[in-house]
């Protein structure tokens, strides 16, 4: 699914990227959101903006590889530290929204764009487990297939 405010990095010469990536994640209120799509996996370009724009953004990947990497991009409200639960509260609302509009499109007869909202929801679903199993192994607990 294409979001309303989307950047194709694809389309922008290399070598000014990252100031157009930049100069669009400053342009955003708070709450607002940008899609980034990119040609590779975005890593050091996230920790760039990680390091650049300390606890203004929260990001979720969309779409993985392997030849297209879509990313989306929400600015914070505020400064303050957060929690893993705050991010992970942040994923599910955006994944219960996908499901949600899935659904509807499926009931409308809109088949391709029920797929892809599905599709995204499930990348988001599967890294919600991968995370909930990666918390619960910090905290000492046990993990296994089931949770």
């Amino acid at each position: 699914m294409a979001h309303a405010n989307r950047l194709d990095a694809r389309e922008i010469p290399h070598e000014q990227r990252i100031d157009r990536i930049f100069e669009r994640l400053r342009a955003l209120k708070p709450r607002e959101e940008l899609e980034l799509v990119a040609p590779h996996h975005p890593e050091p370009l996230l920790k760039k903006i990680i390091e650049t724009f300390p606890r203004q953004f929260d990001f979720s990947p969309v779409q993985k590889g392997p030849v297209t990497w879509r990313y989306l991009f929400r600015a914070r409200p505020g400064k303050d530290p957060r929690n893993v639960n705050d991010y992970l509260a942040w994923d599910h609302d955006r994944l219960d929204q996908l499901m949600e509009k899935a659904t509807k499109q499926a009931q409308a007869g809109i088949w391709a764009e029920a797929a892809a909202l599905a599709a995204e929801f499930k990348e988001g679903l599967f890294r919600q487990r991968q995370e909930a199993r990666r918390v619960r192994a910090l905290q000492g607990h046990p993990v296994g297939r089931a949770g």
